[in-house]
């Protein structure tokens, strides 16, 4: 049987090559934008935020803005996400309720949890039952709205 050797380079090779694949994941995304009126002139102090959320980014003499976007888990832990945007630690957090249901089960209302309403019931509890109002209330109270 022939015995298969690593060459150098080919070692060098796939080192080299993970070692690109790891940096090219760690990248930081950042979002950059001007804000201008009808006429094409800048907007100076224009707040730039996600929809339906407190806080953003605020427009600079050019109307540029800026946003920073981070992996998950790169400031906290994924599960404290909500907590940390609670507390100001950041601006913003993408995640979804039933993670936090053990805090408190209201959590479950904004998501899609097993054995509830099918995708029509909850867009019809959402926007013809006051869905979207109650659980809008519920994140005030959280200081996430």
């Amino acid at each position: 049987m022939k015995q298969v050797k690593f060459m150098p380079k080919r070692m060098l090779a796939l080192v080299c090559g993970l070692i690109l694949s790891v940096t090219a994941f760690a990248q930081q995304i950042t979002v950059n934008g001007n804000v201008k009126d009808a006429a094409g002139e800048p907007i100076i102090g224009a707040t730039v935020r996600v929809a339906g959320q407190t806080g953003g980014v605020i427009t600079d003499y050019d109307g540029n803005f800026q946003i920073q976007v981070f992996a998950a888990g790169e400031l906290v832990p994924g599960l404290q996400a909500a907590d940390a945007a609670s507390a100001g630690t950041v601006e913003v957090a993408h995640t979804v309720g039933y993670y936090y249901w053990g805090k408190d089960p209201a959590w479950a209302l904004g998501s899609d949890v097993p054995f509830s309403l099918n995708a029509r019931g909850r867009n019809a509890w959402h926007y013809h039952g006051g869905g979207i109002e109650l659980y809008n209330e519920f994140l005030a109270k959280q200081n996430l709205f």
